[in-house]
């Protein structure tokens, strides 16, 4: 058995525990609540009206233009309701989930060439139960599709520098990653990973990968995909009066340089990162420097760091801010963590690291499950219309705090 072989082979058993995971988190009784406000129920309209009129190209709400979002998400919804049969919340929220189970394969996927595959399962583990990432699956939103695209373009691309994988194909397919970012949410969708990778090639002493000949052919060929993959519906929506400045100039440019709503400090994220990416945000600080690495590992922490810091930083200087942009460092927040938590289950770790590790995690079980029993046995009885948020805390309590 040759050495491809037997990698296909090793990769096809974690999936095989790795995708009904995805599917008891992510999928399950995504139809068991209703829609909620103040997202839910406009997105659920769109695609509703979308459906009602055979308008696949122009979403609306009320029968007027909905120009905030761009077209993906409600192809995915229409598409999923074919299935459920009506569109429905199941329907509405398979988008969502969809996304999620894609983020934690490309987790594990970065994960497992670099630092293998015991770290690799560590790393997709995390990511599942990651507060943001487990939420943001089971709810109608965009910004779980980003961060799944931005994953997804990032992983051939790290590969071809640092594996030696092949260099066509694995543009291809972070082009189409792209595109289908930009079909999601719009622009944001490519400057994410564009400037993660431009700033992980020049942490890592390798510019020219980013900014070389061949690296500017690639990133030119990146979006040259991502653009036969996206432009065909930008470029029907555009004699539509008003949408494309709408969602390309208000929702984009205005909104980052002048909001008109969710403004908030500079800070802002320097707070909510250890809530919105808990319960694994809180063992971040204990991965700078992790001693006994291999230089393939050093390289994938520093993806990670930089990762967290440009699409931190960007969104920083937004006027607009809401948890949900930041969305896209989750996968970066397991790739970093997952080598403290490899290292703490096989006692690697300095005495004062595994110390501060094992009291953090400690700490995390005793809240996370008080908290899961807290919301399983008291909100639903005393306030039902909680009941849908009791089961996302208390499911990640009991999978993410144990």
């Amino acid at each position: 058995m040759t050495a491809a072989r037997a990698a296909r082979d090793h990769a096809a058993l974690d999936l095989v525990w790795i995708l009904p995971a995805c599917f008891v988190l992510l999928w399950a009784w995504t139809g068991a609540r209703d829609l909620w406000n103040p997202n839910e129920p406009v997105y659920g309209r769109a695609a509703v009206e979308m459906a009602e009129r055979g308008d696949f190209v122009v979403p609306t709400v009320d029968g007027r233009p909905f120009p905030e979002k761009p077209i993906l998400y409600y192809w995915l919804a229409l598409a999923a309701s074919r299935v459920t049969g009506a569109v429905d919340e199941t329907a509405l929220r398979t988008p969502s989930a969809l996304a999620g189970t894609l983020l934690v394969l490309c987790v594990f996927g970065l994960a497992a060439g670099h630092a293998g595959r015991r770290r690799a399962r560590i790393a997709a583990a995390l990511a599942l139960t990651t507060f943001m990432v487990y939420w943001g699956s089971r709810q109608a939103q965009m910004d779980i599709l980003v961060a799944a695209t931005t994953a997804a373009a990032l992983l051939p691309l790290v590969r071809i520098v640092d594996l030696g994988a092949r260099r066509l194909p694995g543009v291809a397919l972070a082009g189409l990653a792209v595109g289908a970012g930009l079909l999601a949410k719009g622009p944001v969708a490519a400057v994410l990973p564009g400037g993660v990778f431009a700033a992980w090639a020049v942490a890592t002493g390798r510019p020219g990968e980013a900014f070389g000949r061949r690296g500017l052919a690639g990133g030119a060929l990146v979006l040259v995909v991502a653009l036969a993959v996206a432009a065909p519906w930008y470029v029907a929506v555009a004699g539509r009066d008003g949408f494309l400045h709408e969602l390309l100039v208000r929702q984009n440019v205005t909104r980052f340089v002048g909001a008109w709503d969710h403004r908030q400090p500079v800070w802002y994220y320097l707070a909510y990162f250890w809530v919105d990416m808990a319960p694994w945000a809180w063992l971040v600080p204990l991965a700078a420097g992790l001693p006994g690495r291999t230089e393939q590992e050093r390289r994938l922490d520093r993806l990670a760091w930089v990762w967290i810091a440009v699409v931190v930083g960007f969104f920083s200087l937004a006027a607009s801010k809401r948890s949900a942009y930041i969305l896209p460092v989750a996968p970066a927040v397991a790739l970093l963590v997952s080598g403290v938590v490899e290292r703490w289950i096989a006692g690697r770790l300095g005495s004062a690291r595994r110390a501060a590790a094992t009291v953090v995690l400690a700490l995390l079980a005793t809240l996370l499950l008080a908290a899961g029993v807290l919301l399983w046995t008291r909100v639903p009885a005393r306030w039902p219309d909680l009941a849908g948020a009791a089961h996302a805390l208390g499911t990640t309590a009991a999978t993410g705090g144990g």
